[in-house]
């Protein structure tokens, strides 16, 4: 699903032509960059980290923007080819849109004890540090 989502954002940044020739060529090294094991580890983590944090409405927008930092930075250090700034911004923009909807699809009609919440705001707080968060 993840990767559908992500071919068909990918498509459609292509069609408006958001995405230039370099682009592409960096949009093709960060395909198999995100075919390694890292990269597969940190989205999957991205994407159950947004969800959880949606279930239990604690700090999604620090969530979105540890990760998206994060994950630009796997980008410019697993690319082949030099990136530039906007190039990178739309993958990491593709991986936002999947991960909220990979969030709101997770989360749809599940509730969260008190409890299990409790154990989610630990986790973030652990893995994401408060200067993401938004004043």
């Amino acid at each position: 699903m993840k990767k559908t989502v992500m071919c068909t954002l990918r498509g459609m940044a292509l069609a408006l032509g958001f995405i230039s020739a370099h682009a592409i060529a960096v949009t093709d090294a960060v395909v198999a960059a995100s075919e390694t094991t890292a990269a597969k580890k940190f989205l999957e983590e991205f994407y159950n980290a947004a969800s959880i944090a949606k279930a239990c409405k604690y700090r999604e927008d620090a969530i979105y923007l540890y990760y998206s930092t994060e994950y630009a930075r796997l980008i410019r250090h697993e690319a082949i080819v030099p990136t530039l700034d906007p190039e990178v911004n739309v993958e990491v923009g593709i991986a936002m849109a999947t991960a909220k909807t990979y969030a709101t699809q997770r989360t749809e009609g599940r509730k969260f004890t008190a409890e299990q919440c409790g154990n989610v705001r630990k986790a973030i707080d652990e893995r994401v540090p408060r200067g993401y968060d938004r004043p």
